[in-house]
């Protein structure tokens, strides 16, 4: 995700943060189907609604295991700890 180009000043600088994740197809006879589709239409409307009966749609679960949050220049993070809720500096003064 990323900063919008409108709501910065400096392009190059904007805000974002990225996750590499580890993908696993949610299986349409999974105990997590229903209840994540569930959610998914609570959250999203009607639309997940049709998605349902499309016989081509696929239901992933992605799970973050690490992160990398840029505020700008120089502040550069790397997202750890549990959750990958702690920052660390990539490049820390000394």
């Amino acid at each position: 995700m990323i900063q919008d180009e409108a709501d910065t000043r400096q392009i190059f600088a904007r805000k974002r943060i990225s996750y590499q994740c580890d993908v696993e197809i949610v299986n349409d006879e999974s105990s997590d189907y229903l209840p994540m589709l569930n959610a998914l239409e609570e959250r999203f409307g009607n639309v997940v609604e049709l998605l349902r009966t499309l016989p081509d749609f696929i239901l992933f679960r992605l799970t973050p295991n690490q992160g990398q949050y840029v505020k700008g220049f120089g502040k550069a993070y790397k997202l750890v700890g549990d959750g990958l809720l702690e920052l660390e500096h990539i490049n820390p003064v000394s």
